[in-house]
């Protein structure tokens, strides 16, 4: 199967490189490309490729281009369809270009925060990256925006930092999630207690006034995200054991061994916010796109140092032994989500631009 080829390079990049303390410039260029023209090329996988598709199809070129339909997409999103129309009608090229920009962001952020990036970007493949491929374009790129623009936080580079999360908001609103980093990245996993009690009565006020919300259009489509019936209990179920659960078990393990975890504010945030997936499900989803990279990363950091002194020293430890079991349980975890609500069938089976077939059971999860 065709998605097993980037498994299999960044298996040699881990080997070779990540464990050997090697950068591998080359094979981490080779596994950009390959995991780009694999995206780029797809045809009609993943739900949400339907609608940009058809997104594409109906876009001026930039000469025509107007951002007054916010109703639709968002400006920086639609100034970009509308760069590629201008150039080119082929959708291949729209993908491309889309994945291109993803990729050199996700790829830059991960080069930059671990010294073992093909474990972190098999992590991130295997669990994450191909819903963030080809259902959510326009909120992976601000995703993308917003995790190099994290250090700026740190460095204390405020006017470049808010440009760029005007940038990420213009192609998706979601974006607007980083006005609220500067305070999240202060978060300490010693007072959780604390900031669970007040997120507790956070979300018991949100829930109460979900029902007066229906009465402004603006806010129609998150008070109907609000439904159950949208994804179901088990659906949240899944997400709050994957984006909250297992987390919550990792920081406490290393913090109670006062071992520095990176990013340790966005992973109490992102603990919190999976418990919001019960009140408003959509919603508290698409913030968690902010926030679970920067999880995994983290995680990469902590686990494959132990895993490598294992390996190469050959004793086992508490912390080889936790970290093992914390990567296997994270694919698990997420894998058996997929399966069991046969999410799969989005992605699998995989056509391209060589074999356009539409399959007709992907259909049901085209957005209407």
């Amino acid at each position: 199967m065709i998605y097993i080829i980037p498994v299999i390079i960044l298996f040699i990049g881990i080997i070779n490189c990540d464990f050997n303390q090697r950068k591998g410039r080359v094979l981490w260029f080779v596994v950009y490309a390959v995991m780009s023209l694999l995206i780029g090329l797809r045809y009609k996988v993943g739900g949400d490729t339907y609608n940009y598709n058809n997104f594409f199809e109906n876009s001026s070129d930039i000469y025509s281009w107007t951002p007054i339909n916010l109703a639709l997409f968002e400006p920086g999103f639609s100034y970009l369809t509308s760069i590629v129309k201008t150039y080119s009608e082929s959708i291949y090229v729209y993908q491309i270009v889309i994945i291109l920009i993803f990729n050199y962001l996700l790829f830059r952020f991960i080069r930059r925060n671990t010294e073992f990036k093909f474990s972190a970007l098999l992590l991130i493949y295997i669990t994450i990256y191909i819903y963030f491929g080809t259902e959510i374009l326009r909120e992976s790129i601000s995703v993308g925006i917003l995790l190099n623009a994290y250090d700026l936080i740190k460095e204390k580079r405020w006017i470049i930092y808010t440009a760029l999360v005007v940038l990420a908001t213009s192609f998706h609103s979601s974006g607007l999630i980083g006005i609220i980093f500067p305070f999240v990245a202060k978060l300490k996993f010693k007072y959780f207690l604390s900031y669970f009690i007040i997120w507790g009565l956070i979300l018991i006020f949100i829930q109460t006034i979900m029902s007066y919300l229906s009465g402004f259009e603006i806010l129609a489509k998150i008070t109907r995200y609000s439904t159950h019936q949208y994804v179901g209990y088990l659906w949240s179920s899944f997400r709050l054991i994957y984006f909250g659960i297992i987390p919550l078990i990792f920081l406490s393990f290393f913090k109670k061994r006062n071992i520095t975890i990176k990013f340790e504010g966005i992973i109490c945030f992102q603990i919190l916010l999976s418990i919001g997936l019960f009140i408003v499900p959509i919603i508290f989803q698409r913030l968690i796109n902010y926030t679970i990279l920067f999880y995994l990363v983290a995680l990469v950091n902590q686990t494959i140092p132990s895993i490598v002194r294992r390996i190469k020293l050959n004793k086992k430890t508490l912390v080889s032994q936790f970290s093992i079991f914390i990567l296997i349980i994270t694919i698990l975890a997420h894998s058996s989500y997929y399966i069991h609500l046969d999410f799969y069938k989005r992605w699998y089976p995989y056509h391209s631009i060589l074999d356009p077939v539409e399959e007709s059971s992907r259909l049901k999860y085209v957005p209407i």
